[in-house]
């Protein structure tokens, strides 16, 4: 996908760049109207192209133009994964003699996200 957008944008910007450069080197530069009415229409059609291309080649980009055109919420891949999860817990611990060990667990209620770390500290973020 961003291959295909990326030519489209080098070609599409290229008549008017080129203009550009080609008339750095010149002494009296060359301004022709109906070129540049081209190169720039080029330009307007690159901006107006985009919202088709993503559309067309990224089905998450659909889902959320379609989430907000309804005025719904966007589209979540990972929803499912999210919800089936309901405890968390890391234990690390140093190989470095002197330091100290970590131990965070975590787990899931309706309030919100409960964590206590290894000193037995327990932090609630609502979700």
């Amino acid at each position: 996908m961003l291959i295909v957008i990326v030519i489209l944008f080098a070609v599409l910007w290229l008549p008017y760049r080129g203009l550009l450069v080609y008339n750095t080197f010149l002494e009296r530069p060359w301004l022709n109207l109906w070129y540049l009415f081209f190169a720039k229409t080029l330009i307007y059609l690159n901006s107006a192209m985009n919202p088709f291309l993503y559309s067309a080649m990224s089905r998450r980009f659909r889902q959320a133009l379609y989430a907000t055109l309804a005025c719904k919420e966007p589209f979540d891949d990972h929803t499912e994964t999210v919800q089936g999860v309901s405890d968390f817990s890391l234990n690390r611990t140093n190989q470095n003699p002197g330091k100290t060990s970590v131990n965070i667990s975590a787990s899931v209620s309706q309030d919100g996200l409960q964590r206590r770390d290894g000193n037995g500290t327990l932090e609630t973020a609502g979700l």
